[in-house]
C-alpha cells in the first residue's frame, strides 16, 4: 500500500469519531496497545501523527500530556511532543478507545540509530543535553516518565540543514511523584533502573537512569544488556559481595566508548544505588557534556 493511499474502508469504520476529522493514511509505528497513524485534518490539511490507544491508557496518557502541555506554556519547551488534542471513541469488542493527535516528527532516536549506526560523541551529547533540560522541567512539575528510551526520543528537523530537536513522547508509562509506586517490571527492561525493576518504585533518579542507558546505545548502537537476564543481574548486584556490585557495568561494552570522561558520565548515571546515582543537573555540569554545551 503507498503511503499516501488511505486506510482500508473497514478501518475507518471503526474510528468514525476520528475519521470525521482527520484522513487516515497508512500505520507508522505502534506497539502493545497502541497503533500509529500519519493523518491530514480535514479543516485545513495540517498533518498529525494520532496514536490510537485501546483502554484506559489513552485516557491516562492525554491527562498527563494536557497538564505538561499547560505547566510548560510560555517556557519555550520545544522538548515534548505537542499535544493537540483527545478524541474518545465509542466503546467498542475492544473496550474503550482513545485517539491522541500529537505533533508529527520525522523519525525515532531508534530508527536513527539503527540504520545510521552509533553516533559520534557531539551528536550523542546534544541528545542528553536536550533530553536532560527536558526531563528537568518534567521533573519540576511532578511527574516521572518511566520509561525513556530510544524509541520514546522522536527526532524532528526543524529546517533542511539544521540539526534536529530530540522531543521526549509516550507518556503511558508515567506517574506522579506523589504517587511514585507502578507494576513491578512495567517499562522496558533493558532500560529500566534497579528499584524499578526490582521494587516498583519510580523515582526522579529512574529517568537518570534511563538516560544514562540511551547515551550508551547512542555510543555502542547496542542494548545495555544483550541476551542477559537483567532482574538476575540486578539481584546479584544487591548482595552484600561487593564483586558482585558493578556486575552491570562489566557487562557492558566500554571498549566501544573510546572517551573516558563519557564513560564516567554513563556509569555515574547508572549507578545501582538510586541515592548515589548523578542527578540531571551533575549530568549537565559534568565535564563530557560540558564541551558541547
Amino acid at each position: 500500500m503507498d503511503y499516501h493511499t488511505v486506510l482500508d474502508e473497514k478501518l475507518c469504520e471503526e474510528h468514525p469519531a476520528l475519521v470525521e476529522k482527520y484522513k487516515l493514511e497508512k500505520s507508522i509505528g505502534g506497539g502493545g496497545q497502541s497503533t500509529v497513524y500519519k493523518a491530514f485534518r480535514r479543516s485545513d490539511g495540517k498533518v498529525f501523527a494520532i496514536k490510537t490507544v485501546h483502554g484506559p491508557d489513552g485516557l491516562f496518557e492525554a491527562r498527563l500530556m494536557a497538564m505538561l502541555e499547560v505547566s510548560l506554556k510560555g517556557l519555550d519547551e520545544q522538548g515534548l511532543v505537542h499535544f493537540e488534542q483527545l478524541i474518545r471513541e465509542e466503546p467498542n469488542q475492544y473496550g474503550e478507545v482513545y485517539h491522541l493527535v500529537l505533533e508529527l516528527c520525522n523519525c525515532s532516536l531508534h530508527d536513527r540509530i539503527k540504520y545510521k549506526g552509533q553516533l559520534d560523541e557531539e551528536e550523542s551529547a546534544k541528545i542528553v543535553i536536550a533530553l536532560a533540560k527536558t526531563l528537568k522541567r518534567v521533573h519540576d512539575n511532578e511527574i516521572i516518565h518511566c520509561d525513556l528510551k530510544p524509541a520514546n526520543v522522536l527526532l524532528k528537523y526543524p529546517r533542511p540543514g539544521m540539526f534536529y530537536v530530540p522531543k521526549v513522547s509516550d507518556f503511558g508509562m508515567a506517574c506522579w511523584m506523589e504517587d511514585p509506586w507502578n507494576e513491578c517490571g512495567a517499562g522496558t527492561w533493558d532500560y529500566m533502573s534497579p528499584e524499578a525493576m526490582l521494587d516498583g518504585c519510580y523515582i526522579t533518579a529512574s529517568d537518570v537512569w534511563g538516560l544514562g542507558m540511551l547515551l550508551y546505545t547512542c555510543l555502542t548502537a547496542i542494548c545495555p544488556f544483550p541476551n542477559m537476564d537483567v532482574e538476575v543481574v540486578f539481584k546479584n548486584a544487591r548482595k552484600r559481595d561487593r564483586s558482585l556490585r558493578n556486575l552491570h557495568h562489566n557487562s557492558m561494552d566500554w571498549d566501544s566508548i573510546p572517551s573516558l570522561s563519557a564513560r564516567q558520565l554513563i556509569q555515574g548515571m547508572t549507578e545501582l544505588d538510586p541515592g548515589r546515582r548523578f542527578t540531571l543537573e551533575k549530568v549537565l555540569e559534568h565535564e563530557w557534556i560540558k564541551k558541547y554545551l
